[in-house]
This record gives structure tokens, sequence and C-alpha cells, in this order.
């Protein structure tokens, strides 16, 4: 059995999804035929709803599906920062099925659960559960990036340094210290792209102190 790896698109619609999402997730791709872009768009959806992205139409998997009728069966294998600008990206790891595709009908919506609109409205996190939602999501896969003498780059994972932390380089075993100051810093960088990100989102600001608490696991 092969496992294809797969970019998706369309992540920046669906960021909120994405930071609910994490890697080595099972994931649904389901055809939206009624799609009025792109009748033979295949949305992927994260294990509770949430859409995350499109294959895209360049891929090979929309032959795979649309022309020889196989199924696809997915996880994610990776979610990353790709640009450096707070906008993550998807990659899946794919292997073909012979179970047919299933339809689902096209939403606008970034979040589609097939619920009735009352009934979705009702269970509807408010603006505030979401924005910690989202915060709490970015934190949990922001990493450190760092620089050893001995000419090795590497990264430490951001939620859970404290500013007694003492890090170790994979390669020649060197520590480094984690100062106040340099917790400082990546708190107020985070902060700043996590600001970017719910302004773009439409959701109420996070403060300061509540990234700094997320970072301590509080």
């Amino acid at each position: 059995m092969k496992i294809y790896p797969v970019g998706l698109a369309g992540e920046v619609n669906y960021q909120e999804g994405i930071l609910r999402s994490h890697p080595g997730e099972a994931v649904r791709v389901y055809h939206e035929r009624d799609n009025p872009y792109d009748s033979r768009a295949l949305r992927v959806e994260n294990n509770v709803g949430d859409v995350i992205g499109y294959i895209p139409r360049s891929s090979w998997l929309q032959r795979a599906v649309h022309e020889d009728g196989l199924g696809i069966a997915a996880t994610i294998k990776a979610i990353s920062d790709g640009d450096g600008h707070g906008v993550f990206g998807v990659v899946l790891d794919v292997t073909l099925t012979d179970d047919p595709i299933f339809i689902r009908e096209f939403s606008s919506s970034p979040r589609k659960r097939g619920k009735s609109d009352a009934k979705s409205r009702a269970i509807e996190p408010t603006g505030d559960e979401r924005a910690l939602a989202l915060a709490t999501g970015l934190i949990a896969m922001a990493t450190v990036p760092l620089n050893c003498d001995c000419g090795r780059s590497y990264s430490h994972n951001y939620k859970g340094l404290r500013d007694d932390s003492v890090l170790k380089c994979p390669s020649c075993d060197t520590l480094a210290d984690v100062s106040e100051a340099v917790l400082f810093r990546l708190d107020a960088e985070l902060h700043a792209l996590l600001l970017q990100m719910l302004a773009h989102e439409g959701l109420p600001p996070v403060d300061a102190d509540t990234v700094r608490a997320l970072r301590l696991g509080a």
C-alpha cells in the first residue's frame, strides 16, 4: 500500500479549522459536485467536520477519483507556517482505496457540519472561545529556531518554555539557556502574529498575558 504526500489548496480561508487539527489526524475527503466554482472540487475536513482545504485542481488525485473511480484515505502529515507570516498549510498522507468518495453539499462557510442552522447556532462557540482555541492551537504548533556554535540549526517547542529552561543541541549536546529577555521577545512576537490572525478571522483579541499563560501550560 503506497502512501503519497499531497499538499492542499485554499488553506488561507480555513485557518481556524487547521489550528484545531493536528498531524496524524485522520481526515475525510468529499466531492462537492454542486460547487459553483468547480464541479470536481474535493473538500477535506478534519475529524470534527472543519474544512481545512481542498485537493488542488491540478493534483493527480483528481483523475484518480473522477476518472478511475478510486477513493481516498488520508491523514495529516504536517501542518506548517510555510510563508513565515502565520498562514498555516497542510500536507496529507494519502492512500488510494476502492471505496467511493462521499458527496457533500457545497457551503461557502469555513465550517460545515451537516447540521441544521438552528442546531449549529445552538452549539456554536462564542467569539472569545474561538479566539482562545485559535491561540491554543498556534502556541501548540509554534517552535523556536536555535543556532548552535557547532553550526547546527535546530528548533524547540515554544509551549512549555520557561526562563529556567535549558536546551540541548542534538548534534553536540551543547546546552543553551533561555533567558527571561528572550522569552519576553518571543511572547511579544507570537502575540503580534496571533493578533493578525484573529483580526483576519474577525475574532476578538487575546491579551499578552494569555499567550504567556498558554506557553507555560496554564
